[in-house]
């Protein structure tokens, strides 16, 4: 799926939901995601930064691409900053452990 297709998903979104909704949140999230992996990670950070700022409730899965992001860019300590934030909102134990690993296998760890 291109970045086409991800931001149509995004713009449907929003003709439905607000920022902050789930659906939006999460169209954002994979756009964001998409980005970062293409070398975008700029436009990764811009991509979410919309529903961050609407204290979107579900921006657990925005601070893991965010923390990402920020790392790509060499930007350590906000890296750190959004990872402490991504595991602080996990919705689980299991969540944390999962999220744990997928940091430590990035460098984030």
């Amino acid at each position: 799926m291109g970045p086409e297709h991800l931001e149509a998903a995004l713009a449907a979104a929003l003709r439905d939901e607000s920022e902050g909704d789930t659906g939006v949140v999460i169209a954002r999230s994979c756009l964001a995601d998409h980005l970062r992996r293409q070398g975008r990670s700029e436009d990764a950070l811009s991509t979410i930064a919309p529903s961050l700022a609407a204290g979107a409730p579900k921006a657990g899965m925005l601070h893991v691409v965010e923390a990402e992001a920020l790392h790509a860019l060499g930007r350590v300590q906000e890296a750190s900053a959004a990872v402490a934030r991504a595991l602080a909102l996990a919705s689980s134990a299991e969540s944390r452990v999962t999220l744990t690993a997928r940091f430590a296998e990035a460098g984030l760890g």
